[in-house]
């Protein structure tokens, strides 16, 4: 992160005579393409802080009162771009996010306990203020779609009883944990827009796991214990985490939570070896070299936190753990983890079966199918299906996956506008409405053209794949997509990773001329072969 800062300061509006000194959006503040600031990029101010009080010999920032002028600055426009009802926005004006307000509220709570005193006086008064209008409006806003964001007030309840223990906000922080509890599922995981995802596990564990830490709540210990125990079943052995099997198709590890829990949890301390030892070989990139602007000032900060917190980590803690090996179901997320010495097969059986392989020294993924019809759409097996038709006996998974028509939410000038007129107009109640519709629709997929039947058979040294596709509709240049490819792109997701150039496989077209067709392929340690 210390490599990264000259990136993150150019972000930052650090002209203190310009209109939006502190500001932290570029695209804003500089480039003047975006109409307002997004609050979330402001939330590099704790990287800032961090960095600041973090004494090392190649620290040129530690205690730089310039750096300090540009931390008050930020936390002062931060005040100023909050509205009037406590909310903050991100990329639109009222967007009333919950994630954005749940989360600078975190970020700017956090801030000021990592600081203390060296935060002028009047600057925290009036930072006291905008984080109790934000906890009131988080106090009667209701969100139930995304666990990490939840997760997130909570962490940032916890600190503003910190903060100002008299000011009652102990019943939002006790309320937030108990919709927590009523979440997580027995299978360990969070809901994120309607199933399990991998980087917002982890986002949801470290907040939990912080919280523990800091309080010895044994609901959110519990919890982030229990959601270890999940996570340790998606690291890949070519240092990759999660991808597209997951709901929202995230693919970093936020650490805070394994360091955190890694003295005293086995499990934990598993992720924490497994991070350290491909960030060091390199091999975990994502974090380091492939985040974009927006995402690194979002996922810094919990970087610098896990660094500060590993200087409480025993050496033994660091040890090579013993290999997990066997087969892990969780029929509630779909997904299906079996591995062994030879190989680890990670794949989402309510997702089409798309599915990560690590065999051998190779690495092979599978996407899914895609494919056009005549009007121009494009059709795909890649879709979250809670109601996919799946089993698993043995070392065998089958499930039979609609082929469904994508329908993506895109932009163009008009939506643009009206969009912004809705929200300029609208009460903000029917306003969180739309949200919560246009976010369902990110995920959502039209009428089904056909079906795949696909059977996964795993031995102790290869993976046999039998796909028989049939179509009610004429589907046009189908292809099996065995490189990088997603049906649906969250903010969070499509961050290169050099394991893209490694992985072995390419498109494979499908000849759909009798409209029905049987494909069958093996994997093994040589590569893989499809079978005629």
């Amino acid at each position: 992160m210390l490599d990264q800062m000259p990136r993150l300061l150019s972000q930052v509006d650090r002209n203190p005579h310009s209109p939006t000194y502190g500001c932290c959006c570029r695209n804003h503040w500089h480039y003047r393409i975006e109409d307002i600031a997004n609050s979330q990029m402001q939330e590099m101010v704790l990287t800032f802080a961090l960095v600041w009080k973090l004494n090392r010999k190649d620290n040129p920032y530690y205690r730089s009162p310039l750096l300090l002028d540009w931390i008050e600055a930020i936390l002062a426009y931060t005040i100023r771009i909050q509205r009037r009802s406590g909310c903050f926005d991100e990329v639109y004006h009222g967007q009333d996010s919950y994630a954005a307000t749940a989360f600078v509220t975190f970020y700017m709570s956090e801030t000021i306990l990592q600081l203390g005193r060296n935060l002028s006086g009047a600057l925290r008064r009036d930072l006291d203020a905008m984080l109790y209008r934000a906890a009131l409006w988080l106090g009667r806003t209701h969100e139930e779609l995304a666990g990490n964001q939840i997760s997130g007030a909570a962490a940032g309840f916890m600190n503003l009883i910190a903060l100002d223990p008299g000011r009652g906000y102990e019943e939002g922080f006790d309320n937030l944990l108990e919709t927590l509890l009523t979440l997580q599922t027995h299978e360990g995981w969070f809901p994120e827009y309607g199933g399990a995802d991998i980087g917002y596990a982890s986002l949801t564990h470290s907040y939990l796991a912080l919280i523990a830490s800091r309080t010895k709540d044994a609901r959110a210990r519990s919890m982030a214990r229990h959601s270890a125990g999940f996570l340790q079943h998606f690291l890949h052995r070519d240092g990759t985490v999660g991808g597209e099997y997951g709901s929202r198709n995230t693919a970093y590890f936020i650490p805070v939570g394994a360091v955190l829990e890694a003295n005293e949890d086995d499990v934990s301390a598993r992720i924490l070896y497994f991070l350290t030892r491909h960030l060091t070989a390199g091999e975990h990139a994502l974090i380091t070299d492939c985040l974009d602007d927006r995402y690194l000032a979002y996922l810094s900060p919990f970087y610098l936190l896990a660094a500060q917190a590993a200087s409480a980590l025993r050496s033994e803690t660091l040890e090579p753990p013993l290999p997990l090996e066997g087969a892990q179901f969780f029929e509630q997320a779909g997904l299906w983890n079996i591995e062994n010495s030879s190989l680890k097969l990670v794949t989402n059986l309510r997702k089409g079966g798309v599915f990560h392989l690590d065999i051998g020294t190779r690495s092979f993924i599978d996407h899914g199918y895609f494919g056009d019809i005549p009007d121009g759409q494009v059709v795909t097996t890649q879709h979250l299906d809670a109601k996919t038709s799946i089993s698993v006996e043995g070392n065998t998974a089958r499930l039979t996956s609609k082929l469904v028509v994508i329908r993506p939410v895109t932009i163009s000038p008009w939506k643009n506008i009206a969009v912004r007129a809705f929200n300029l107009t609208v009460p903000t109640f029917c306003r969180r409405l739309f949200l919560d519709f246009l976010r369902k629709r990110a995920v959502s997929a039209g009428e089904s053209v056909g079906r795949v039947y696909r059977e996964i058979v795993v031995s102790e040294d290869a993976v046999a794949v039998t796909d028989v596709i049939e179509v009610t509709e004429p589907v046009l240049d189908l292809e099996l997509q065995l490189d990088v490819e997603r049906a649906f792109s969250f903010a969070s997701t499509g961050f290169f990773q050099p394991q893209e150039m490694w992985a072995e496989g390419e498109t494979m077209s499908i000849d759909l001329a009798d409209g029905k067709v049987t494909l069958r392929r093996r994997y093994t340690a040589n590569g893989m072969v499809v079978i005629e």
